[in-house]
């Protein structure tokens, strides 16, 4: 009886000291376990048991996760993809694209300039004037001109569609033979006298006029003779220069006579002293 007790307590000792574990552990794998390891060891296997249990069953007063929680979330779950670089490769298409995006700019531009020809010519302004005039009473003294300064007044308008900017100005009285336009001493020169600044930088709306007046010294008692019989007369010559809203220049002259017998002034038909551009 001894000895079967002696038997039974060397194998009870042989299994407590055999480690627990797979048999195919390797020496290096295998642990000795000791009553501290046991004891220290079940209250850790019993926490992640419990852990685990909480996580599949769900509390009865737990709240749904927060946005902040599923957007962490989706953001952990994010999958990086590495794109390769992308070569672009230009053929003939793209050089006749190019070509063809010239050809319309080229175009573009001839329609514009089409179109600007086609403004300045239908709606460029017209300079002109009206009702010259001699404001002296020369009906109730004809003498008048030889002692008083001689004034005519006259009309600037402008008969186009759109307004004109006067560059230059002038309006000269003369005396001169009555039958042909004033012309300088050997020379085929208009006699315009020095001042050029007549009007300058006046803006003419379209379809508006503007009075002007000149003023002469009184004729000398000399030529009273040549002017009673006809011989010369009074005129009125001048120009007007002025350009559009394109700035396009034009110039209109003016050359005109004062008859005697109606009282008025009347154009010559010197196409070189009277003419509009």
């Amino acid at each position: 009886m001894k000895l079967r007790h002696a038997a039974a307590l060397a194998l009870v000792c042989w299994y407590l000291m055999t480690p627990v574990g797979p048999l195919t552990a390797t020496p290096a794998d295998r642990v000795t376990q000791t009553p501290q390891n046991i004891e220290s060891e079940a209250p850790t296997a019993e926490r992640r048991s419990s852990a685990a249990t909480a996580q599949k069953t769900p509390h009865a007063g737990s709240e749904k996760p927060s946005s902040a929680q599923v957007a962490a979330g989706a953001q952990e779950k994010t999958i990086k993809v590495a794109i390769p670089p992308i070569e672009i490769q230009r053929d003939r298409f793209d050089l006749s694209a190019a070509v063809f995006n010239c050809l319309l700019v080229v175009v573009t531009v001839f329609q514009f300039a089409l179109l600007l020809l086609n403004f300045q010519t239908q709606y460029r302004p017209h300079l002109g004037i009206r009702q010259v005039t001699l404001e002296n009473d020369f009906d109730s003294d004809p003498d008048v001109l030889f002692k008083d300064s001689i004034m005519v007044g006259l009309y600037v308008v402008n008969r186009g569609a759109t307004a004109a900017t006067v560059v230059e100005g002038n309006i000269t009285i003369v005396s001169h033979r009555y039958d042909r336009s004033p012309r300088s001493v050997n020379s085929m020169a208009i006699p315009y006298d020095s001042e050029h600044g007549l009007l300058k930088g006046k803006r003419i709306k379209s379809a508006t006029q503007h009075l002007m007046r000149k003023d002469h010294p009184p004729l000398p008692r000399a030529s009273e003779d040549d002017f009673k019989t006809g011989k010369i007369s009074i005129f009125m010559i001048g120009y007007f220069r002025y350009r559009d809203m394109l700035r396009h220049h034009y110039r209109t002259a003016f050359c005109r006579r004062f008859d005697s017998k109606s009282g008025q002034f009347i154009a010559m038909g010197d196409r070189d002293s009277e003419y509009e551009d």
